[in-house]
């Protein structure tokens, strides 16, 4: 792996959203002009998250895409919503991948040998695409050249057999307008969030995109993914210093608000496959990442299935490469090498709830009976906990509204 690193001081932000001067305001977008605290632009990230020789690595710096709706869209392009995703998977998950890369991705763009434009939600000429706020602070702020935020470790073993270090992956993750519309609505006000207003209309679609700071040694299968250079942390206890290192891209997960399935959301899982065989107008069109392949999807919890039980509300992709049918969530559901194997997708988001009490995955000790609690199917609105009130399945606005109130 190459890394340069640097060392900065550590930082911790806790003021109110107008005092942008502790990080990046995104002021393109926003001239300042009649802003007041319940208004004035989110920053992007803190100063400390970007290097001082950032443009050696990339043109752009992270802008948080926060131009949201002030009325429910009415968009006309979600053709996928017309698809059967049960019994016609793998058109459903490449409709969606489709949607999720058009206008982001810009062959040939490079900086220092590696893209710089893509997945930069200003840049997208096709479609408007949104980020939460208020995540460029707390444990694992923002860095400022992608907006990557530090996700689950992975420990030895867990990516790929070969892989002998403990891992940092990061991801970005992005709102279609639909989505952005909830999100203006919860923060509609900048300093006084509203949590109820977490209703997510049918048809918002969101996606992550996930890095890890490992190599082909450590992860053979990664060899040949599309790379970034990323302000990570220097080291795996993330005290402060930062370094640009390359992360390679290892998954990508998708949720869509449909009511046909039993918890009111569709989730989808792809990981980069060395092997795939794709066509050379998907490699025009996507590069690298063309060779992110469906493992499957889950549009429930199976809530009634012990692990040896045929799962119903997960169906694999005919396409799933050989490495991902090896780090699957429990019981076989729905999960990705990234994700944590004693959950799945759609358990870790039925925890997002204000405020958060119960954590995002049953613990390795707990008994089966007490395991389950995380398998249930919610119903739309419906919290983790009683008493609580419901994100939508949006851990990041759990995060974003954890960050706020830690500084208020």
């Amino acid at each position: 792996m190459r890394r340069y690193t640097f060392a900065v001081a550590t930082c911790v932000l806790a003021c109110a959203c107008s005092a942008v001067g502790a990080g990046d305001p995104g002021s393109d977008d926003f001239d300042g002009k009649g802003d007041t605290p319940q208004t004035a632009p989110f920053p992007s990230f803190t100063a400390d998250q970007l290097p001082s020789d950032w443009q050696h690595y990339s043109r752009y710096k992270f802008k948080l895409a926060q131009r949201y709706p002030g009325t429910m869209p009415q968009p006309s392009d979600l053709g996928f919503m017309r698809i059967d995703f049960k019994s016609d998977t793998d058109r459903y998950l490449s409709a969606v991948r489709a949607y999720v890369f058009e206008g982001f991705i810009h062959a040939g763009e490079e900086t220092n040998g590696h893209p710089d434009q893509d997945f930069r939600a200003e840049l997208n000429m096709a479609r408007n695409w949104h980020s939460v706020p208020w995540m460029h602070t707390g444990a694992h702020p923002r860095e400022g050249l992608h907006g990557l935020t530090r996700e689950l470790d992975a420990p030895p073993g867990k990516l790929d057999p070969s892989q002998t270090d403990t891992l940092q992956d990061w991801g970005v993750a992005f709102y279609n307008d639909l989505g952005g519309y909830t999100i203006g609505q919860v923060w509609k006000n900048h300093v006084a969030p509203n949590a109820a207003a977490s209703r997510f209309p049918e048809g918002t679609v969101v996606f992550k995109i996930l890095f890890t700071e490992g190599d082909p040694q450590q992860v053979p299968w990664i060899e040949g993914a599309p790379i970034w250079w990323a302000n990570i942390d220097a080291d795996i206890d993330a005290k402060g210093a930062k370094q640009v290192a390359e992360v390679r891209l290892v998954q990508m997960d998708i949720a869509v608000k449909d009511g046909r399935a039993a918890t009111g959301w569709v989730y989808g899982t792809f990981v980069f496959d060395p092997n795939a065989d794709v066509s050379a107008d998907e490699v025009s069109k996507y590069g690298a990442y063309a060779k992110m392949m469906p493992v499957g999807l889950s549009f429930g919890n199976d809530p009634d299935k012990t692990p040896g039980m045929t799962l119903e509300e997960t169906i694999l992709s005919s396409k799933v490469p050989p490495h991902a049918r090896n780090t699957l969530g429990f019981g076989g559901r729905m999960n990705g090498p990234a994700d944590n194997p004693l959950s799945a997708c759609q358990s870790c988001h039925s925890t997002a709830e204000w405020p958060a009490v119960s954590a995002m995955a049953p613990r390795r000790t707990m008994t089966l009976s007490q395991k389950m609690r995380w398998f249930r199917n919610l119903a739309v609105g419906e919290p983790f906990d009683s008493g609580q009130t419901s994100l939508g399945t949006s851990l990041q606005l759990q995060i974003s509204l954890r960050n706020f109130f830690a500084g208020h």
